[in-house]
């Protein structure tokens, strides 16, 4: 039997041919447009998980490397607060050293008194420090103020209540990698070897003292100061050791930094040979698939102008 072929499916092969080459000339517009061969797992199932892959590391970098920069930032306002804390608790004391001496007149105790409680009120301000309106040395009680202080009549503080916790709370920055970003005011602030509970008792204590509101002799007023500056001696020990963990902290969040930096860079460079689209060859491609498009299309238009007239003719 002989095999015919009508111009019916003559006409569907040619209308089959500029379809497929309008859609395969589309894809690789679309491609070099977008600069990327791989846009869907359909393009190649192995190179897309790869590359889903390599954006989720890449994400995950990318928020590590935001938590280290919130990180550092609380560390350099942490050590900054402490810092200023202890410069000026290493000056109260020699404050109180000089307020100690038995020859000092009424006048200059005064004075004294005054500077101290004026360190007082600098170390209740940077105590209460808040980084994004979060305190910084209330551990996680990040909703209430950390200390809260009463006042007298005239307005000087007579005590301080700290209402935070020893809680800290870790930020991920890496995937093994967590940071403590600053320190709990009850561990940098507090006494607990000696009378008094925390820096604010000892300060409070030393200025009455100082301003001699019993009216004790000199020699007894001097013995009463002096009893109060290991207190002193003490949380000022606390406060270096504070600032030695926030420090080593910060330099190792830094070097951190660094090596994330760097694993970012070589995934986004991986993601790139991954998927991305070799130009010069895409352009060859295209330029095929114009052509072979072309073809098609002269062949449709031949197949389109056949009638009867151009057999007998």
């Amino acid at each position: 039997m002989e095999l015919r072929i009508t111009q019916g499916r003559l006409f569907s092969s040619a209308k089959r041919s500029i379809s497929e080459g309008f859609k395969s000339l589309t894809e690789i517009q679309d491609a070099i447009s977008d600069g990327r061969e791989v846009r869907k797992p359909s393009d190649d199932p192995v190179r897309s998980s790869r590359a889903m892959s390599l954006r989720l590391q890449i994400q995950r970098t990318r928020q590590y490397l935001a938590n280290i920069d919130r990180g550092s930032d609380l560390l350099e306002s942490s050590t900054s607060s402490l810092q200023e804390l202890n410069d000026r608790l290493s000056s109260v004391r020699a404050t109180a050293t000089a307020a100690a001496s038995s020859v000092q007149p009424p006048e200059n105790r005064a004075a004294f008194a005054t500077e101290v409680n004026q360190a007082l009120e600098r170390f209740f301000s940077l105590a209460n420090t808040q980084f994004d309106d979060v305190p910084l040395f209330g551990g996680t009680a990040t909703r209430e103020t950390p200390y809260v202080a009463e006042r007298d009549a005239d307005g000087q503080i007579t005590a301080v209540t700290f209402r935070g916790n020893h809680s800290v709370a870790p930020m991920q920055v890496g995937p093994d990698e967590r940071l403590i970003a600053t320190v709990s005011g009850a561990e940098a602030f507090a006494d607990p070897e000696g009378q008094f509970p925390d820096l604010f008792g000892a300060l409070i204590e030393l200025r009455d003292e100082i301003a001699d509101v019993d009216g004790l002799p000199a020699e007894d007023l001097g013995d009463r100061i002096r009893e109060i500056l290991p207190a002193v001696d003490r949380i000022e020990d606390r406060l270096l050791i504070s600032l030695g963990k926030l420090g080593s902290r910060l330099s190792e969040v830094d070097g951190l930094r660094d090596h994330l930096l760097g694993f970012e860079l070589f995934a986004e460079s991986a993601l790139s040979e991954t998927e991305d689209l070799d130009t010069v060859e895409a352009v060859l491609d295209l330029q095929q698939r114009q052509t072979a498009l072309q073809a098609a299309a002269s062949v449709a238009s031949q197949i389109l102008n056949t009638n009867l007239l151009n057999f007998l003719l």
